[in-house]
């Protein structure tokens, strides 16, 4: 069940991140690819970056 799960959560942040790049070439805002970035950073330094005692 955990791999569904990131499999899931894997590709809901790979559309946000898209749709974001794909708002920002067509010259419209920015803001999504923004807040995906940051929140995909966010994620990766809290939970990327553990060590394995965590």
């Amino acid at each position: 069940m955990k791999g569904i799960g990131a499999l899931g959560f894997f590709l809901v942040w790979t559309v946000l991140g898209a749709a974001g790049v794909v708002m920002a070439v067509k010259g419209g805002n920015v803001w999504l690819l923004v807040i995906s970035f940051l929140a995909y950073l966010g994620m990766l330094i809290k939970w990327g970056c553990l060590a394995e005692t965590h």
